[in-house]
């Protein structure tokens, strides 16, 4: 053991020094142990304060017979009342390297830490530029979003709850040879997904914006909407929700698109109107309530005709056809006069249409598809009446 120390003393002060080293080598039957320590420390002391630095080295190895081996390097510095130091151990099993320190950073040759490649400052670690192969993060947050960049590289995946393109429910966004790929939601259910071509939605998406609402996906009643548009529209007083969509009924080929009013929908079918390509012969346009027009005119060129006859026996229709008063079940409608459309389908299926979604359900009469019957059957009176007046004339 070897031991240098100075000391001043004053009236107001004292100053001390001093340098301790100390040197050990022991053996024995079941272990070798070698150790060195060096101590050197300063301090002054006044009537005000005190002021200490001191350096501490400690180097101890141990091998045992048993087998446990130790080896332990330990460096510390003070300065005041801050430590600063590093310590490596190894103790057969494990080992360790610890700092203690406010702020630790590597600096370049000069000693400009701002080039430094990390810096750990108030427990939190500044890295410049790092590339890690495997890393897991509890929480991640980027700097100011507009000069941010996040850039996934050539066979990258991000994910979280789906472990491959589009399969289980969470998202995943991958980089694979150049194809960018990106889904999120539920492959079973509703999501988003692109994957270099086209992007896909499955499922319902609702936006809003100053109290309209557009729906795409499905409707509530369950068909395959693809597009819905809604407002509420206050008029005298009361206000309703009217919806404008293109849809397509569950089973059919043929979309549709419509304008009704949503209160109505549980009362019956008024104030609706519904455009669609129905093949014949369904309907392509429903209107429900009062319609009202300058003239309706009918495609009739014989440019769209083939398979042409004339209507021979017209009056024979005419007489099993049956006009009837009646009155409407929804009573804003009142009293009206007409045909029974089950009626006429047993005479002239042709002018009878039927409900778009169920065909055995018979809705309506084509009443100016009746006016070529009559017709013929007036010709055929006419006749009747001309070979009477000759018969009478004759006599």
């Amino acid at each position: 053991m070897n031991g240098l120390q100075s000391f001043i003393t004053t009236t107001s002060s004292s100053l001390s020094s001093s340098i301790a080293q100390t040197n050990l080598a022991t053996n024995n039957y079941s272990q070798s142990l070698a150790s060195s320590v060096t101590t050197l420390s300063s301090t002054i002391n006044t009537n005000s304060s005190s002021l200490s630095a001191s350096i501490a080295i400690t180097a101890t190895t141990l091998a045992a017979v048993s087998g446990s081996v130790i080896a332990a390097y330990t460096l510390a510095v003070g300065s005041g009342n801050s430590i600063c130091g590093f310590k490596a151990i190894n103790s057969g099993t494990s080992s360790s390297f610890s700092i203690q320190a406010n702020q630790f950073y590597i600096t370049d040759g000069s000693g400009n830490y701002a080039t430094s490649p990390f810096i750990v400052t108030g427990g939190t670690v500044y890295i410049t530029s790092a590339s890690i192969q495997s890393l897991s993060v509890g929480k991640l947050t980027t700097g100011n979003f507009v000069n941010s960049t996040f850039t996934v590289g050539v066979g990258a995946v991000i994910n979280s709850g789906q472990t491959a393109f589009n399969s289980g429910s969470g998202f995943w966004l991958s980089n694979t040879a150049g194809n960018p790929q990106f889904s999120v939601g539920n492959s079973t259910g509703s999501y988003l997904a692109y994957s270099g071509g086209s992007l896909n939605i499955t499922g319902t998406i609702n936006a809003s914006y100053l109290g309209y609402d557009c729906i795409i996906g499905t409707s509530a009643a369950g068909d395959s909407a693809l597009l819905q548009y809604e407002s509420t529209v206050i008029i005298s007083g009361s206000s309703a929700n009217w919806i404008t969509d293109v849809f397509n009924p569950t089973g059919s080929v043929d979309g549709r698109f419509r304008i009704y009013n949503v209160a109505s929908l549980n009362s019956g079918p008024l104030f609706k109107m519904e455009l669609g390509t129905q093949s014949a012969p369904l309907s392509t346009c429903y209107i429900y309530g009062a319609c009202q027009a300058n003239s309706f005119n009918n495609v009739s060129s014989i440019r769209f005709k083939e398979n042409v006859t004339p209507i021979l026996d017209a009056m024979s229709y005419v007489k099993k056809l049956q006009g009837v008063h009646f009155t409407w079940k929804d009573h804003r409608r009142g009293s009206d006069v007409g045909l029974i459309a089950e009626d006429v389908n047993k005479v002239l299926p042709q002018v009878v249409s039927r409900d778009a979604d169920d065909l055995s359900k018979i809705e309506g009469v084509a009443y100016d598809r009746i006016v070529p019957i009559l017709i013929e059957a007036i010709k055929e009176l006419a006749a009747q009446v001309e070979r009477l007046e000759k018969r009478t004339i004759s006599r």
